[in-house]
């Protein structure tokens, strides 16, 4: 199981899919978001990453340990980064 992940203004072209593994790294990231914010990314849910919302998320991300993270958790946190900077919006669809 996985969640989808594409780019709100072109919700046809599947930008990556995280599944559990890549959630789990990512799960101080997903708290911090949803404590803060209210908003909940998760395998069973659909959801939309605003670029306020997404630097939320980043912030808690560790970028000094990068070497302990998959590199698919690396790609998922260049495309926020890249989104961020381009004012796009992802959506994210639970399966």
């Amino acid at each position: 199981m996985s969640l989808d992940v594409y780019r709100a203004n072109d919700p046809d072209k599947l930008l990556c899919s995280l599944d559990e593994q890549c959630l789990t790294e990512l799960e101080k990231c997903i708290d911090d978001l949803a404590r803060k914010t209210g908003i909940r990314i998760g395998q069973y849910e659909d959801t939309q990453l605003y670029p306020d919302h997404q630097i939320i998320f980043l912030s808690a991300f560790d970028m000094s340990n990068l070497s302990n993270v998959s590199s698919d958790v690396k790609n998922f946190v260049a495309l926020v980064l890249k989104c961020h900077s381009n004012n796009e919006t992802l959506i994210f669809i639970g399966d």
